[in-house]
């Protein structure tokens, strides 16, 4: 099944992607775990190993959606038929990690959170982010080396690297890695300061991280030069023309190699 078939499955189930998720990851006997939090929202995790002396690497990508929108195909449906093609594909492997995916719920709450992330704002809006509350009571966070938040994952022919997500600055080591990666590997990448997402919930906790995805080089390049200008994929997000003819298999298949070669070589 090629990922913008997953993708277009996880759109036809409406706001009830978790239920498809599910079906994908037990389909392939994946054991997938159901970690229900506040009130029926709900995070799912698959990993590879739980070898006790290996750090984890955790990919994040969340499966809620935009109230605006009925179909979220880049904001995430994309990152998530990313990482559940990307499962199938490590499944059964060894690597120098644990590597543990999450698709996580509530991401669209981070939107209320901007300016100073004080502490009543955290104390409102983050127990219902699934991010949040994997890290902060799901997950044993001791353990994880680093932590890739997909976004945005099904436009573009270049891998970008967030050097700032919102307001929250990522980790510039990893970022170095990635971007040394993609370039051995002829991805064409640039990287660029993106909107607020789950990075924001890695910050909180003080742990390594950043967010990946993929974007048109030509609208990323332009970007960093009109810096008020958002690029044109980004302003289609939260609206109806976030929706799955937007989507290219290329750009799909792009970052998934690209997450690939970062297991392959860490």
């Amino acid at each position: 099944m090629k990922i913008k078939e997953i993708l277009q499955e996880l759109i036809a189930c409406g706001r009830h992607r978790t239920e498809y998720i599910l079906e994908y990851l037990t389909s392939l006997k994946l054991q997938p775990v159901i970690q229900e939090y506040s009130a029926g929202q709900k995070n799912i995790e698959f990993s590879t190993s739980n070898d006790a002396t290996k750090q984890d690497i955790v990919f994040f990508a969340h499966h809620d959606i935009s109230l605006k929108t009925n179909e979220g195909a880049n904001d995430n449906a994309s990152s998530v038929a990313v990482l559940l093609a990307l499962a199938k594909t490590v499944a059964g492997k060894t690597f120098a990690y644990n590597i543990r995916f999450v698709f996580t719920d509530n991401e669209e709450l981070l939107g209320a959170i901007s300016g100073a992330i004080t502490p009543e704002k955290l104390q409102k809006i983050m127990p219902h982010v699934g991010s949040y509350m994997y890290l902060n009571k799901l997950s044993n966070k001791k353990n994880i080396r680093h932590i890739i938040v997909m976004e945005l994952s099904g436009i573009g022919d270049s891998v970008y690297i967030a050097q700032q997500s919102g307001n929250v600055m990522t980790d510039p080591e990893l970022n170095k890695k990635l971007f040394d990666i993609a370039q051995r590997n002829n991805f064409q990448v640039i990287q660029l300061k993106l909107p607020s997402t789950d990075m924001l919930s890695v910050k909180v906790f003080g742990i390594s991280g950043t967010v990946v995805g993929a974007i048109p080089y030509y609208q990323a390049k332009n970007y960093l030069v009109q810096k008020n200008q958002l690029p044109a994929v980004w302003q289609n997000i939260h609206s109806e023309k976030d929706n799955l003819f937007s989507i290219q298999d290329k750009a799909l298949e792009m970052v998934k190699d690209f997450l690939l070669c970062f297991l392959s070589e860490i």
